[in-house]
């Protein structure tokens, strides 16, 4: 009996054209938010409908890119999108141990998004996000007017411009000299902004997606019954590896260091250190979490909404629970150091005797 029903491999074949078409916006959006959407999916549809529409995810997405922005972008999308999806299936394919499959496309995304950058750079030159930014300035000035001024108002409504434009946003139509003001204001703000966070927006976007990627399909496998059987942990048996732990808090210690030393550059490694840490403890906190919920007896259900709810909600609880787990926990540590001692006092009794 085959494991993909005729009515998942259609679905996924009809989600495998929706991502296609989506994709440009995806490659372009992706890094922001911390999630590449592509690989993401195509990872998801392999396991979940079958190699037909992880196939045709992967043609669409490279032919919708060539279509767009011609051989330079489509191989953008080869490099950052494709690849590193298809390498991550590989390593399911091979039954490699969840926490070395998590690791490993992880690694993947990761260098997937730097040679990303590398190609955008000898393309667009130094200053690649003055040129990206340009250009996205000349579509938006393109755009119907009406449009762009409802997009600087919700901009306003957030906060953005404040009253130091000295324009009457209440207008029902901008005026081209109050238009042009309003977008340079937005302009600057997000030309000062994404040279501060666009390494960590790079490492945040490798490590979350890597994980989903990983995560996802092992847990869809698993719950199948597939064989050979899949590597997979419930988010009650993670733990941030103690060699992890001590990379976040060397990270952030150097970071500090040369933040107080006055570096102007170290305002984008603060940040980005920041960032990785605030991800790494989330995950370790929700781990910590569930298990405590899960010695309760708490349904699975109830777990999985109570962790939602605090990653939408109260993220820096579960960020405060991770570290002090990551610490002092069974397995933090100030643990494995008390264990490595202990390890050598036995030794060298052992030695006396």
């Amino acid at each position: 009996m085959s494991k993909y029903s005729p009515l998942k491999i259609t679905l996924g074949c009809l989600l495998a054209v929706g991502l296609a078409f989506f994709s440009p916006y995806a490659l372009a959006f992706g890094i922001a938010p911390g999630i590449m959407i592509v690989p993401v999916v195509i990872c998801f549809l392999m396991a979940w409908s079958g190699p037909a529409s992880a196939a045709l995810a992967t043609v669409g997405v490279l032919a919708m890119g060539l279509r767009v922005g011609g051989l330079f972008f489509g191989a953008l999308c080869l490099v950052t999108e494709i690849l590193p999806a298809w390498g991550s299936i590989q390593l399911l394919r091979k039954r490699v141990s969840m926490p070395r499959l998590v690791g490993y496309s992880m690694l993947l995304q990761l260098s997937a998004n730097l040679l990303g950058v590398i190609l955008l750079r000898l393309r667009l030159g130094p200053d690649m996000i003055g040129y990206a930014l340009t250009l996205f300035r000349q579509g938006v000035e393109q755009l119907p007017a009406l449009y762009v001024d409802s997009i600087l108002r919700l901009q306003y409504q957030m906060g953005l411009f404040g009253n130091a434009s000295g324009v009457d946003i209440t207008r029902a139509i901008l005026t081209v000299e109050d238009r042009a003001t309003l977008l340079d204001s937005w302009f600057q703000y997000m030309d000062a902004g994404l040279r501060v966070t666009l390494p960590s927006s790079i490492l945040n976007s490798a490590a979350l997606s890597g994980l989903i990627m990983a995560a996802l399909p092992s847990w869809i496998c698993a719950r199948r019954g597939d064989t050979p059987q899949v590597s997979y942990m419930g988010i009650h048996q993670w733990n941030l590896p103690v060699q992890a732990t001590k990379g976040l808090l060397f990270c952030l210690l150097v970071s500090a260091v040369l933040y107080f030393m006055g570096i102007n550059e170290s305002i984008a490694l603060v940040n980005a250190s920041l960032q990785l840490a605030n991800l790494g403890f989330t995950i370790q906190g929700m781990a910590s979490l569930s298990r405590m919920m899960r010695t309760h007896g708490m349904r699975p259900g109830t777990r999985v909404l109570a962790l939602v709810l605090l990653v939408l909600l109260a993220r820096m609880v579960l960020v405060a629970l991770g570290l002090v787990d990551s610490l002092m926990g069974p397995k933090g540590l100030f643990m494995d150091m008390a264990r490595k001692r202990m390890d050598k006092d036995n030794n060298r009794e052992d030695d006396e005797r």
